[in-house]
């Protein structure tokens, strides 16, 4: 859909986690709903496999509350952040 988004990084532990913050930045208007949801923490964890050959990633979303998980998996987000992860693939692999 292309709606903005923000965030911050709330941890960073390099090769460990990555724990961040992101909602909608309706700062623009571009977000056509009257409740816009709380942002939500992610927390992405790395683990290390076969001596560091593969790297397994664990992925959880918290979010404000069940109104704000309803919406969000309404409007994809499952499948975004699949897409943002296939993205970062072709990034490290180039």
């Amino acid at each position: 859909v292309g709606l903005p988004i923000k965030g911050e990084v709330l941890e960073a532990i390099p090769g460990e986690s990555l724990i961040y913050s992101m909602g909608a930045d309706n700062s623009r208007g571009d977000w056509q709903i009257e409740t816009m949801p709380r942002p939500a923490v992610h927390i992405i964890r790395f683990e290390p496999l076969d001596g560091g050959q593969r790297t397994r990633q664990t992925v959880t979303a918290r979010m404000g509350n069940a109104e704000d998980l309803a919406f969000m998996a309404g409007m994809g987000m499952a499948e975004g952040f699949g897409q943002s992860l296939e993205r970062l693939v072709e990034l490290l692999q180039a």
